[in-house]
């Protein structure tokens, strides 16, 4: 029994192992009963997925951010100063542009955040919070994750419910 699993889009959280794993030829053989079958060959299933985008979730995409913030102790002001929320909103907000505009979008929030007066106190924890989301984040090989640009469903959790 051949199967097909060829899905337009996948969607799952950001964990290394599942994007290592969508990125590669999977094999898997069915079981039944914890017992593995004598003809393998009937109930082998492998996919590749080289024409499926493999998208992020945007929930799990800010709630990674949103550690980050509290780990360089800009959550505490998140809530209380404008100007740093606005600007973080921002930050969190690239994901939605489209995809070419980015780039160029990251570099004028990098440029506003050394320029703006407001945000002068939150100079040192910004510089590691824009270091964090561009290594982690806008590198090529995570951008068709992370765009959200024309996306019609933007986060996995309506798979996790129960």
């Amino acid at each position: 029994m051949q199967m097909n699993f060829s899905p337009n889009r996948i969607i799952t959280d950001f964990e290394k192992s599942m994007i290592t794993t969508v990125r590669k030829k999977v094999s898997v053989y069915l079981f039944i009963c914890d017992e593995p079958i004598n003809y393998f060959n009937d109930f082998f299933f492998s996919f590749q997925l080289p024409t499926t985008t493999h998208q992020g979730c945007i929930f799990h995409l800010y709630q990674a951010m949103s550690k980050k913030m509290k780990k360089f102790n800009l959550w505490i002001y998140y809530k209380s100063d404008d100007d740093l929320h606005l600007f973080l909103k921002k930050v969190m907000a690239i994901v939605l542009l489209v995809p070419s505009l980015m780039d160029s979008a990251f570099e004028l929030l990098q440029n506003e955040y050394l320029k703006n007066k407001k945000l002068k106190r939150f100079k040192e924890s910004l510089a590691k919070f824009m270091m964090y989301v561009n290594k982690q984040w806008l590198k090529s090989e995570m951008r068709t994750m992370i765009t959200f640009y024309e996306v019609e469903f933007k986060t996995n959790n309506w798979s996790e419910c129960k």
